[in-house]
């Protein structure tokens, strides 16, 4: 018992992992459960699965997942392009194939798990610059022989994932916002613990983050109702009421 790779509490945080994420289908997430139960004792097994519950997330259903990433992660380690299609969804929950139908053709060069989805990130010919896939809606990748366009000089992944995903742009604005105390958790959650602040008055804090002022960082202004605003500057807060105005169809 004493030499088991896991400890409980650690096989409990896997099997919470992957019963959360909405990456992975309800059936391989059940079949994954299963495999990682086998790692305790059946005694302990059994105390593990009486404290589950399932939490009704959205989830995937690609079922070429484990194939999808795992020739993503071939591809990269050989430096070769891949192929596949790639799906969204219509009006009345179709699936429907982008691109006509035909095949996307990417040079990639890594992969990032953002807000409980794998993305691809690699250089697409077609349309001449880095762009994002969500692997979830990947389907029959193939491997090619084809040599990857090699990524810019500069390019890194982390400064891309920042701009794409984390209301970064190339055109960086600083922006001040005046947030209630009990909001410091989520401005820390969304620009980490080094974030710029200073108290304002007893129940307010200002916070100066740098920014592109873009829908995304708008959306996440909107969502405190208005227990986080923006001070300046005067030109990002006559954005933020301009795109009010087209919500509400002023």
């Amino acid at each position: 018992m004493n030499s088991r790779l896991f400890s409980l509490t650690e096989i409990k945080l896997l099997i919470d992992a992957v019963e959360c994420s909405q990456l992975i289908t309800p059936s391989k997430s059940a079949e994954l459960i299963e495999k990682l139960g086998s790692l305790t004792s059946s005694y302990n097994k059994d105390k593990l699965c009486c404290h589950i519950y399932l939490s009704g997330r959205l989830k995937s259903d690609n079922e070429e997942i484990y194939k999808v990433i795992d020739s993503v992660n071939t591809a990269v380690n050989l430096n070769r392009q891949i192929s596949f299609l790639y799906y969204e969804y219509d009006g009345e929950k179709n699936k429907v194939l982008r691109n006509d139908g035909e095949r996307y053709v990417l040079s990639p060069y890594g992969m990032t798990w953002e807000d409980g989805r794998y993305y691809v990130i690699g250089f697409s010919g077609k349309h001449g610059k880095l762009v994002t896939f969500r692997v979830d809606r990947m389907n029959g990748v193939e491997i090619t022989d084809d040599v990857c366009v090699p990524p810019p000089d500069s390019f890194s992944i982390t400064d891309f994932v920042n701009k794409v995903f984390r209301m970064y742009d190339d055109e960086i604005v600083t922006v001040t916002l005046r947030c209630k105390n009990e909001l410091m958790k989520s401005v820390i959650d969304r620009f980490g613990a080094d974030v710029r602040t200073e108290p304002f008055s007893k129940n307010y804090f200002n916070a100066v983050v740098d920014v592109a002022a873009s829908q995304t960082f708008f959306g996440w202004v909107f969502q405190f109702g208005g227990d986080i605003k923006i001070v300046k500057p005067a030109k990002v807060k006559r954005a933020f009421l301009e795109m009010g105005k087209k919500i509400f169809g002023e």
